[in-house]
């Protein structure tokens, strides 16, 4: 799903750098119709860390709402590697998915370091 994504925005690189700055420069009730218009995506990312937490994939403590939004400016991010460095949207996937995984992977529940083992035995 996401390399579609890619491929439609990629093919339109110069109109995604225009609406990108333009975020900058918009004032406040367009920014507010702009989160209301990706709350959906917003829902289900963090539906699916729910998801993660769970299952036990995800710490319960985790921050969801500051990894949604880490997660959304790393694909938006990802679009100034088609511009400046030419990638396509296959090398563009393969970059938001090890960007995800180094996000997940702090979310990960943490191991007792060996000081706390230590402590406790």
């Amino acid at each position: 799903m996401a390399e579609i994504g890619y491929q439609h925005e990629a093919a339109q690189l110069p109109l995604v750098a225009v609406m990108q700055s333009y975020h900058w420069l918009w004032d406040a009730e367009t920014e507010r119709e702009y989160r209301v218009a990706i709350e959906p995506i917003r829902t289900m990312i963090r539906e699916i860390l729910e998801d993660g937490i769970r299952s036990g994939e995800i710490r319960p403590d985790a921050d969801l709402e500051t990894t949604v939004e880490c997660l959304i400016a790393s694909h938006l991010w990802n679009f100034r590697a088609a511009l400046f460095a030419g990638a396509d949207a296959a090398a563009l996937t393969k970059r938001a998915g090890h960007a995800i995984d180094v996000i997940v992977d702090g979310l990960r529940p943490r191991e007792a370091s060996s000081s706390a083992v230590a402590a406790t035995g």
